[in-house]
């Protein structure tokens, strides 16, 4: 029979349901009818915000069709941006959005420094349909976490100021500030943990804490994240400190989990049915990772979600993310013709790499959000679209343009064509007192012929690149060279959150060109004994 607590979350998540069923039915209309539905969004956020800085400089209230809106409205980026945004950030109200603003979010500055996003009403609502899409849909589909209760993503709370000099809040302490404050108050009823664990700002603190946090769980049903390496630190940090962790746990549940014999997740969530995380591109090898740590647990994954707006939701499992069609206006940069107009998304081809292009609640209007995806077809008439890399963090050394997408092809093919076995692996650029070139750093118990191995396949892959060819034949870039790591995800995990990114925030790489990132995997370089055989 069901404990009480867990009868209360049945009503509960059974009554979200039906509350969600308005919301599904609209983002399926929505989606049979695209074109027109992304129009009418469009028109009715002119109208909004006619008034502010940025309708007034583009003449927002004359405008009457998409064609017109995209003729006088240019593609813009951060940049472009930015004056206005410092604006919203001393006070000033009406200059992206009609009002004032929630608050300012900063993004995760994964390949490039961090910005700050204006957050309204509006793009809360935008973000929180898409959540509702997808609740739902797990729900129904996972009937198994009915009940149960929920782990999402609560990382460490960045250092530094907490509002702008004109007082706007700065920051969301969880993934559920997307969430409106109803559904956030029903969402923490079902929550592990608490809004306690995001005001740690010790990385430590916030581990042990979160660790003792999920061990109490014994109705763990689902856990939501957005990187797997996220969850793989926190079940080796479980392991490492089994014994510590379990001496602070309330006495009934520490005597259950003493009795096991190893600290395998399997058996401390017996209940757990599924984890959503990233799955796709750079964070492929990771979830596969994971996959193998929670054997048979789901893996899902997650649609496309930047600071700035979400690009695709998971409506259905076996289905790539669906557009999200009911939170923004989408445009995209075909990949393959970059230099022409931007394309509606009604407009896309099963098989296209694209690059998204919003306007959304927040302000953002033509905003090139800097992502690549690949449409797999379509739901109705909306995209199905899969996650392919960033565009940003290109590397230059010498001219050879290499772009983390194409890098990260490179090595995931070169790890799956050569079946080498490894724990973590990244390709970052090197300049030591020789040629510069690219380093690709190897945590693996495989001798060291196999790593080398591995570099020359990288290198063979990397030649397809014109620019990067041209380089090497120049000789101005040397070839690709191995060097074999120890703890090299945690490693970089600290790198990052040291130059100031959340810890949940922090995407799985094989590609990164970040200054310093290649010496810190060194200063963590194998001692004779971890290095593998010869």
């Amino acid at each position: 029979m069901p404990s009480a607590h867990e009868a209360t979350l049945r009503l509960l998540h059974g009554a979200w349901r039906l509350a969600a069923t308005r919301e599904t039915r609209r983002f399926a209309a929505a989606a049979a009818a695209l074109e027109a539905s992304q129009a009418g969004r469009l028109l009715h956020m002119l109208r909004r915000n006619a008034g502010t800085v940025l309708g007034r400089r583009h003449r927002f209230e004359s405008i009457t069709s998409v064609a017109e809106y995209r003729r006088r409205v240019p593609v813009v980026g951060y940049d472009e941006l930015r004056d206005l945004i410092t604006r919203i950030a001393a006070g000033e109200r009406d200059v992206l959005t009609a009002g004032g603003v929630r608050m300012l979010e900063r993004t995760s500055g994964s390949t490039a420094a961090g910005k700050l996003i204006p957050y309204t009403n509006d793009l809360r609502a935008e973000f929180e349909r898409a959540a509702t899409v997808w609740i739902a849909g797990v729900l129904r589909d996972v009937p198994a976490v009915r009940g149960l209760r929920t782990y999402i993503s609560i990382s460490p709370l960045h250092a530094g100021p907490r509002r702008t000099e004109g007082g706007i809040p700065i920051g969301l302490d969880d993934d559920t500030g997307y969430l409106s404050p109803v559904a956030r108050l029903a969402a923490r009823l079902s929550l592990v943990g608490s809004g306690a664990l995001g005001a740690i700002t010790d990385p430590a603190a916030w581990r042990d804490a979160t660790a003792r946090a999920l061990l109490e769980a014994d109705d763990l049903g689902l856990i939501s994240v957005w990187s797997p390496d996220f969850l793989t630190l926190l079940l080796d940090h479980v392991a490492a400190h089994w014994d510590r962790l379990l001496a602070g746990l309330p006495p009934g549940r520490r005597r259950v989990l003493s009795r096991l014999s190893a600290p395998e997740p399997a058996r401390i969530w017996p209940r757990l049915a599924m984890v959503s995380c990233w799955t796709d591109a750079q964070a492929s090898a990771p979830a596969d990772q994971l996959r193998a740590r929670l054997p048979g647990i789901a893996i899902e994954p997650k649609g496309l979600m930047a600071t700035e707006g979400v690009v695709s939701v998971p409506i259905r499992r076996g289905l790539a993310p669906v557009l999200a069609v009911t939170s923004h206006v989408f445009e995209f940069i075909d990949l393959s013709r970059p230099a022409t107009p931007p394309l509606l998304a009604h407009e896309l081809r099963a098989g296209g790499d694209y690059s998204p292009v919003l306007t959304t609640g927040g302000g953002f209007h033509r905003y090139h959000l800097r992502d690549a995806v690949r449409c797999e077809g379509h739901w109705h008439a909306a995209p199905l679209l899969r996650f392919r890399g960033k565009l940003d963090g290109v590397a230059d050394l010498r001219g050879e343009k290499l772009d983390p997408v194409f890098a990260t092809e490179v090595v995931t093919r070169a790890l799956a064509e050569t079946a080498l076995p490894y724990d973590f692996a990244l390709l970052a650029p090197t300049e030591p007192a020789g040629i510069a070139g690219y380093t690709l750093f190897v945590e693996s118990p495989a001798a060291e012929s196999a790593i080398a191995q591995l570099a020359e396949h990288v290198e063979r892959l990397l030649r397809d690149s014109r620019h990067y060819r041209l380089c090497r034949d120049l000789g101005q870039l040397r070839p690709v060279e191995a060097e074999r790591v120890h703890d090299g995800r945690r490693r970089r995990m600290e790198v990052l959150v040291d130059a100031g990114m959340r810890l949940g925030d922090i995407k799985p790489a094989l590609f990164d060109p970040r200054p310093g990132l290649a010496e810190a995997l060194r200063r963590g370089g194998p001692s004779p004994a971890d290095r593998g055989p010869a």
